[in-house]
């Protein structure tokens, strides 16, 4: 099915959902991570992703995150990152219950933009934030 597949793009990252009860849980996939994410809810998995998107500088972040705690590793843009062909892999991970590859074209006002393809490349629209993203996520599993 994904034989012919390309590069896994550097701004997005693969959600496989194992479980919801509360909230969802599972795995993670990113061409800028070493390996595999595991997040138990939502807010673990933004956060590991945000982690990693400012330790590459991309997407970049338009404003400087303070903290009154020991500064952390960020990278300031430098274009997109390069991406090996391994990361086609990426498209062969799937889910127990669905699948869904999330890609941030821009972190604006502390949030997210972007966009939500689920596995069986089903466009599922753009979202405005994470609260967004959560949402398209949760209604996409209701439908399946």
């Amino acid at each position: 099915m994904f034989e012919n597949k390309k590069k896994y793009p550097p701004n997005g990252f693969r959600v496989c959902v194992d479980s919801r009860e509360i909230d969802i849980s599972g795995v993670a996939y990113s061409p800028l991570a070493e390996q595999a994410i595991v997040y138990n809810g939502f807010n673990d998995l933004i956060l590991a992703i945000d982690r990693i998107f400012d330790e590459n500088g991309y997407p970049q972040a338009f404003q400087e995150k303070r903290s009154f705690l020991e500064k952390e590793k960020t990278v300031s843009y430098h274009g997109i990152p390069p991406v090996s062909e391994e990361t086609s892999q990426i498209y062969e991970k799937e889910g127990k219950l669905f699948t869904a590859d999330v890609f941030v074209e821009s972190r604006r006002n502390a949030s997210w933009q972007g966009y939500v393809s689920f596995g069986d490349e089903t466009n599922l629209g753009k979202f405005q934030g994470e609260i967004e993203l959560l949402e398209m996520l949760l209604q996409y599993h209701e439908v399946v």
